[in-house]
């Protein structure tokens, strides 16, 4: 599976992917996590939620929460994961 971040504003209704991705990705089933940006522990929590279900991986949910393996580590070992 392949994943992009990016920030955008949800407007009307409609999250617009940046015009350096959407060629790539136009015309191709994708999915849509949206994760408010303003709160830290729940993006926090709902990541470590996903990552739970398999549904990102290890390596997408460190580049969402922005720390390095080490960190990663010691957040899922609190959480006895």
């Amino acid at each position: 599976m392949q994943a992009i971040e990016f920030k955008t504003i949800l407007k009307k209704g409609i999250v617009s992917i940046p015009a350096e991705y959407s060629s790539e990705w136009e015309g191709k089933q994708i999915r849509v996590i949206i994760l408010e940006d303003s709160n830290t522990d729940t993006l926090r929590e709902t990541t470590i939620s996903l990552f739970e279900q398999n549904k990102i991986s290890l390596g997408t949910a460190r580049e969402i929460l922005g720390i390095n393996q080490i960190q990663m580590q010691r957040l899922l070992s609190e959480r006895d994961i």
